[in-house]
């Protein structure tokens, strides 16, 4: 999913990739905690307005649909 575009991101694919690309910049020092990246993650795709599917594990996020007129 490309930014404003619709679809859905798999939490783990994303938490693995923000790892990566928050590594790459230095971040997380030499020893980086894995949980402390997948809380990040998770974080970034709240502020990015996508809410999980479900309630299982691993449920891929995606954006709500608008509503009008509220």
């Amino acid at each position: 999913m490309g930014a404003g575009g619709r679809g859905q991101v798999r939490p783990g694919e994303f938490a693995a990739r923000y790892a990566e690309a928050f590594a790459g910049l230095g971040g997380g020092g030499a020893d980086p905690n894995a949980m402390f990246a997948a809380m990040m993650a998770v974080n970034q795709l709240r502020e990015l307005g996508l809410r999980p599917e479900s309630a299982d594990a691993g449920a891929p996020w995606s954006r709500p649909a608008l509503r009008l007129g509220d």
